[in-house]
């Protein structure tokens, strides 16, 4: 059989740490890499961290979607705003599960320590930071007991995993298995697509980040270092280099 992508030499980051290994995606899926026989496409990810595909908020507005794919988002949380337009990337609509179940919008971080957590989802937007005690915000990121989402606030094209690997490793020495937690593997939990997305694991969505944390930033006006290399949705290439290679409206809405 020949497989079609395997990603090899890199270190792939999931919440309960990082590894060395190498995955194989066959028709969208991860498959057993003993399963591999002939290989249509590699991709080396040496020296290179490999983050399960990102899950943030947005709109189907074009270009608010290239903006996030550019910085590593391979689902949509759809906020119900904007037009909506064909998007090269999975989409599912987060308003049937806010009706659902509780979505703490931490405004103030000091509400968190009188907040009973019940089956709730943080979502903790960087815009938190201006005007705030940063402190308080990255003692929340960091706190593993917490069902945290990071997202990239008012922002699409805010450098996030630059942000979280550079700021937050000097912060409060956030590691990359939290990162993958809290924009990845948490709200995939939370909006019940995991693991199909946020993991790795056999069977799930061949939705991957190629992640240099050294390079220049060449999509915003920032001194943090770090780029999304590539980005794989379902096996197919998202984006590389800069480009966007998915058709646009190839994405899928997505059912929990």
């Amino acid at each position: 059989m020949t497989i079609d992508t395997t990603v090899t030499n890199g270190r792939f980051v999931g919440s309960e740490g990082v590894f060395e290994h190498a995955i194989s995606i066959h028709e969208g899926l991860v498959i057993d890499t003993a399963e591999m026989d002939d290989v249509w496409r590699t991709i080396d990810a040496s020296g290179h961290l490999v983050f399960p595909g990102m899950l943030q908020p947005g709109s189907l507005n074009a270009n608010t979607t290239l903006k996030l794919v550019r910085r590593g988002t391979t689902t949509l949380l759809l906020d119900g705003s904007g037009p909506i337009e064909g998007a090269p990337i999975d989409h599912l609509s987060a308003i049937q599960h806010v009706s659902e179940k509780q979505v703490i919008q931490l405004i103030d971080p000091d509400v968190v320590t009188s907040m009973q957590i019940d089956d709730a989802l943080l979502q903790v937007s960087v815009d938190l930071l201006i005007g705030a005690d940063s402190s308080a915000f990255w003692d929340i990121v960091a706190d593993r007991t917490l069902p945290v989402h990071v997202t990239h606030g008012g922002d699409p094209g805010f450098p996030l995993l630059q942000f979280l690997y550079h700021q937050g490793n000097t912060a409060c020495g956030l590691t990359p298995s939290r990162i993958a937690a809290v924009t990845s593997v948490i709200p995939a939990q939370w909006f019940g697509v995991y693991p199909a997305k946020g993991s790795f694991m056999v069977g799930s969505h061949g939705d991957i980040v190629v992640f240099d944390p050294d390079s220049g930033d060449p999509y915003h006006d920032s001194t943090i270092p770090g780029r999304v290399i590539l980005s794989t949705q379902r096996g197919g290439m998202l984006l590389y280099n800069g480009q966007i290679h998915a058709s646009p409206g190839s994405g899928l809405t997505l059912n929990s």
